[in-house]
């Protein structure tokens, strides 16, 4: 009877039914069974219950000391809750069990990347992908590692190998755009595929929100911070002030226009983007207004 509750509760989670795994493992029978916990453990991550999913998985580890899934589990947990060196240990931990594990060695890359450790995950990643090269999510891996390397050509060609096993990926696709964005030159293409994944996905807020800093970026180009840093210490900040108004405010406009109407509408629906367009009007309009009042004045002296 265990064994038919843990086999339908891992038939719901592949449907990603997630409240109904946590109903059908509800006996306290079932509390002493490692399956049934660490079915428990992912359940609640997905179900963005971290604390007791941490819990459950400090339990598992108690229950269940000697295996390496146990660790991973809750290595998961302590992720969920923002605590990546935890996270790290226990992954550490999982692949002293099971060093032979793809699984459990793809883990270990990832809290490597996370926390910092960059040369030791791209070795890691590399074990794994020797392994299992036909696996896409090791390919996306690689991609963050060299993505956070700065090594954005060799961060590209991962995640197109991505691509190629899973078109589909919108991880891969997302991560794509983030090392085109940051390459040079790559913008548009940047653009379009996070376009495309929000097609597919309409509501991931994360790809919207990166969608509007790529295409209407909040910062200044660097030449022009120059020409205004020039600006103050040859006018003086007062009297720079009026120059970089107008300038900040030409510059929202110009990128406002540039954008397609798809995109023009996005920045509009967005209440940030519609407050900084806001602001950028009002500056550019105090900045007007002064450099008029200014120039009135010298001809009326």
């Amino acid at each position: 009877m265990h064994d038919e509750r843990i086999a339908r509760a891992e038939s719901l989670a592949g449907l990603n039914r997630h409240e109904d795994v946590l109903q059908v493992l509800a006996d306290p029978g079932l509390n002493s069974n490692p399956a049934a916990a660490q079915l428990r453990v992912f359940a609640l991550l997905n179900l963005d219950r971290a604390p007791e999913a941490h819990n459950e998985a400090t339990r598992l580890v108690g229950l269940d000391p000697d295996s390496p899934l146990s660790f991973l589990a809750r290595s998961y947990s302590w992720e969920s809750l923002e605590r990546p060196w935890d996270a790290l240990k226990d992954a550490r931990e999982a692949a002293r069990l099971a060093p032979y594990s793809p699984v459990v060695r793809s883990r270990l890359a990832t809290c490597l990347a996370r926390s910092g450790q960059l040369d030791e995950a791209h070795e890691e990643v590399g074990w794994v992908l020797a392994q299992e090269p036909d696996e896409p999510d090791h390919w996306v891996l690689l991609g963050r590692v060299y993505y956070h390397l700065n090594r954005f050509d060799e961060a590209e060609g991962a995640l197109l190998e991505a691509l190629r096993l899973d078109p589909e990926s919108s991880e891969a696709r997302v991560m794509l755009a983030g090392v085109q964005a940051e390459s040079g030159g790559r913008k548009p293409e940047s653009i379009e595929n996070l376009i495309e994944v929000l097609k597919d996905n309409p509501t991931l807020s994360p790809v919207r929100q990166m969608l509007l800093e790529i295409a209407f970026p909040r910062q200044l180009p660097k030449e022009l911070v120059i020409i205004l840093f020039g600006l103050v210490v040859m006018l003086g900040s007062v009297v720079a002030l009026v120059p970089i108004a107008i300038s900040y405010g030409f510059l929202v406009a110009y990128r406002y226009r540039r954008l397609s109407p798809e995109l023009q509408t996005l920045v509009l629906s967005d209440p940030d983007m519609r407050k900084r367009i806001r602001i950028a009007v009002a500056v550019w309009a105090v900045g007007t207004g002064a450099a008029i009042a200014g120039g009135l004045y010298l001809l009326l002296r």
